[in-house]
């Protein structure tokens, strides 16, 4: 990206008529303080918009976008993300996207951007018929259990047993003056236990795949649960690799670097985690996961988005 770029020419009149892809077109461009009005290019034929303003950190407004022609549009994800100056979010819940049929096509529209006041307009007429379903699923004693516990805010304790069956818990985050509910699910983490998870899998709106920081193993052995997720769900889940037990830093055996290699290589969200020390942060970084996929359900509820089927 151009980081120190602060002003553009005038763009307004490019034609992009043929144009298919914009992806990444501003991308980490963190000194820019504006956008020439772009509002009436032609976007009938664009197809991918992920990332265009991705990482403009500076960024105060933006032109109103929310009559574009998206009919052709098949990826939007992390369109605003990191837009933490942003004061006017064009409207995009006006947006035909019907031809985006994954979850991961939205994911991370509006992540860091301060998006309240488009979010409160949508969620005082949104209905939670559902709570939220987040799964849990890692390798045995990667702490899955440990962090199941901090999403609940208990105090870390060292005398847990090892899950047999499957657990679940209700709570609630305030998102935006409205409270959510989210329901979580764990399970045991031997492979054999899995077959047991696949309903919960099924319905799942997010879920959190956790490995030992301390254990290499537990990192590759993720590969085979994705794949179990994948045949159940396709890509239709906000997935988020964890590293735990980030309290043992002086034994870590996998690199940060590795483990967000690996959450990009699947395209998921990557944190870094200790059930017994960031608690706090853990359950943070979980409200932040459940706002991104309470926006893609307040995207697709309407007859305007492909993935309505999804949520009937």
């Amino acid at each position: 990206g151009c980081s120190s770029l602060e002003t553009l020419p005038d763009i307004s009149k490019w034609n992009t008529e043929n144009i298919i892809d914009i992806s990444e077109m501003f991308q980490d461009c963190k000194s820019l303080l504006s956008i020439p009005n772009i509002s009436n290019w032609n976007t009938k034929n664009i197809e991918n918009m992920s990332k265009l303003f991705k990482g403009c950190s500076s960024l105060i407004s933006i032109p109103d976008i929310s009559n574009w022609n998206t009919e052709s549009t098949i990826n939007i994800s992390e369109l605003f993300r990191g837009c933490s100056s942003l004061k006017n979010i064009p409207d995009i819940f006006k947006w035909n996207l019907k031809r985006i049929n994954s979850i991961q096509g939205f994911r991370g529209i509006l992540t860091g951007c301060p998006s309240s006041h488009l979010l409160s307009k949508y969620l005082s007429t949104y209905e939670q018929k559902e709570p939220i379903k987040v799964v849990f699923i890692g390798e045995t004693n990667v702490g899955c259990n440990c962090l199941y516990r901090a999403s609940c805010g208990e105090v870390y304790r060292y005398d847990l047993l090892i899950t047999i069956g499957i657990e679940s818990r209700r709570i609630s985050f305030n998102i935006y003056n409205k409270d959510i509910l989210v329901k979580l699910f764990h399970g045991a983490g031997q492979e054999n236990y899995l077959s047991f998870f696949k309903n919960y899998v099924k319905t799942a709106d997010i879920i959190l795949f956790v490995y030992d920081i301390t254990k290499e193993y537990t990192l590759n052995a993720l590969n085979y649960r994705i794949e179990f997720v994948k045949e159940i769900k396709g890509d239709n889940f906000i997935g988020a690799i964890v590293a735990n037990k980030l309290d043992l830093e002086e034994e870590r055996k996998i690199s940060k670097e590795q483990g967000l290699k690996f959450a990009e290589e699947h395209n998921y969200y990557f944190y870094e985690s200790s059930a017994k020390t960031d608690q706090e942060g853990f359950r943070n970084f979980l409200k932040y996961l459940t706002e991104d996929i309470l926006i893609i359900k307040m995207l697709v509820k309407s007859d305007k988005f492909g993935l309505k089927n999804l949520y009937n």
